[in-house]
């Protein structure tokens, strides 16, 4: 390998929050989720203030949570989740109606469809789907475009 190669990675493992309540989060991202508590962090007197877990699907993804009474949301901090089709948008519509979580119509991003929350915390979560929309939003201000220097299929790999 030369020195100007990056070594080889898996990917992202997962992703870890800084909660004010972790008990009211780990209910609401199992509730809204499906998230499944792997391991427990407790402090020296057996507090936990730490819960690793993952949310289940065909890619599982890593999610932990850390206790900070502090903790704010930060501006453009967002977790992205794939939903396959609009057709399973609506239904997380209707889930998310069901469990009183407040959030955008559907929208038309960039290139496929997109609902947006907040957790408890006031995290912002993007729901988007693999399925595009085929609607040309070049030119709208804030809408993405790919970058010149790379091809379509690298800047969307999972669209």
């Amino acid at each position: 390998m030369t020195s100007d190669m990056v070594p080889p990675s898996l990917g992202l493992r997962g992703v870890k929050l800084p909660v004010v309540d972790l008990e009211a989060t780990r209910s609401w991202y199992s509730l809204i989720f499906g998230w499944e508590t792997v391991m427990e962090f407790p402090d020296a007197s057996g507090v936990v203030q730490g819960a690793a877990g993952r949310v289940p699907g065909p890619n599982p993804v890593g999610l932990s949570f850390r206790a900070n009474p502090e903790a704010v949301p930060q501006e453009g901090l967002e977790l992205a989740f794939d939903i396959d089709t609009r057709a399973d948008l609506e239904e997380w519509l209707d889930h998310l109606d069901r469990h009183n979580v407040q959030h955008s119509p559907i929208i038309d991003a960039t290139v496929a469809w997109l609902v947006v929350f907040k957790d408890p915390d006031g995290h912002e979560i993007h729901l988007m789907t693999r399925e595009k929309h085929g609607i040309d939003q070049t030119g709208r201000p804030g809408y993405g475009r790919v970058n010149a220097s790379s091809s379509p299929a690298a800047a969307l790999p999972r669209q």
